[in-house]
């Protein structure tokens, strides 16, 4: 048990099409998966309007909303004293670890490297980019 977090490329939804809708989302593509990597999660609370009680629901995020956390991971990477300021962590149960140690870094570098495929690989003209989570 813990912290999962997801998020999927889907074709863009229809106004008022819940039968398409349901049928887009059930066929999405997974493009990212953190175990535990709370900062994140409090990043995407943070600038994105998450609501903190919304697991396993799905939740938009924006192609510019992604373009700001790959600025936010790329700072914290190259001068690790704004981890606290830009990608602080969360505690909560199952949450993980809220030290700024080499894992909290090693999980910045490879949500990095998600972040960047996601934005080359999607049509953001065509297809949206939805984040949900359990725990």
């Amino acid at each position: 048990m813990g912290l999962d977090m997801y998020m999927i490329r889907a074709k863009k939804l229809r106004k008022n099409d819940a039968e398409y809708n349901k049928l887009v989302i059930e066929t999405s593509e997974e493009v990212a998966y953190w175990r535990k990597a709370n900062q994140i999660r409090k990043w995407i609370v943070d600038n994105c309007g998450y609501d903190t009680d919304s697991n396993c629901e799905y939740f938009l995020i924006t192609k510019e909303q992604l373009e700001k956390l790959k600025e936010d991971l790329n700072a914290v990477i190259k001068d690790n004293s704004l981890a606290e300021k830009l990608l602080p962590t969360e505690g909560k149960f199952f949450f993980g670890s809220t030290e700024y140690d080499d894992w909290y870094f090693d999980k910045l570098k490879e949500s990095k490297k998600k972040i960047s495929e996601i934005l080359k690989e999607t049509d953001f003209d065509k297809e949206d980019i939805y984040y949900y989570e359990s725990w």
